[in-house]
């Protein structure tokens, strides 16, 4: 993870929450990681193309993943697709900005 990422993950509050995470991860067995490894790696912008509704992204400046700057040159020629950046974010948006992140779902339920 980013920078921001460790910053936030060590947080007392939210590092309980992620060993929470990381305990049913591993009494899943290694198929939630594998699953986790192919959406890592699929091609979503061939989906992100396809007609369809809007979409918004909330995506942390610092997602080492989902790098801000390749979501935002997607944005910038797909008139779907909306990016709403998150600044000193990395992947864990959510609990790093859970404000923006509910914001974000809000919208969504309401549209």
């Amino acid at each position: 993870g980013s920078t921001q990422d460790l910053a936030t993950a060590f947080d007392p509050e939210i590092l309980s929450l992620l060993m929470a995470s990381a305990s049913l991860l591993m009494a899943q067995d290694h198929t939630a990681i594998l699953r986790d490894f192919r959406l890592i790696t699929y091609p979503f912008g061939s989906l992100l193309r396809a007609p369809g509704p809007p979409i918004e992204m909330v995506v942390g400046q610092a997602d080492p993943v989902f790098p801000y700057a390749r979501v935002a040159a997607e944005a910038a020629s797909n008139p779907r697709l909306t990016v709403v950046p998150v600044p000193q974010a990395g992947q864990t948006v959510g609990f790093a900005r859970p404000d923006i992140a509910a914001a974000a779902l809000k919208r969504l339920f309401d549209s």
